[in-house]
């Protein structure tokens, strides 16, 4: 079912109770022929009862139906396949250094 991601701006920090997490940069892969587009971003824990910590993660919201133009929603169609999701963590974690990859 496609779906429009709502892009945020790099550096932009949304807060919660425990922490915050921060959006770094977007760019897409290529996976069997279409792309794939991964948000880097970062959160810290810093207000919880169990203590501090923190971790760098990318989030895909899935293949690039129709791409963002000049606005601030891409389409995108989720990546629900479990064979698409281990390949497409694979293809992340050789270029960058992340704790978790999240499919939305």
């Amino acid at each position: 079912m496609e779906q429009d991601y709502t892009h945020m701006e790099p550096g932009e920090r949304i807060e919660s109770v425990a922490g915050h997490y921060t959006m770094e940069s977007e760019f897409t892969v290529e996976h069997g022929g279409r792309r794939v587009l991964v948000v880097l971003g970062h959160t810290i824990i810093d207000g919880a009862c169990c203590g501090a910590g923190g971790c760098r993660y990318a989030f895909v919201p899935g293949f690039v139906i129709a791409p963002r133009g000049g606005g601030r929603t891409t389409r995108v169609e989720p990546i629900d396949d479990t064979d698409d999701q281990r390949d497409i963590e694979q293809i992340i974690h050789s270029r960058e250094i992340v704790q978790q990859v999240i499919f939305g």
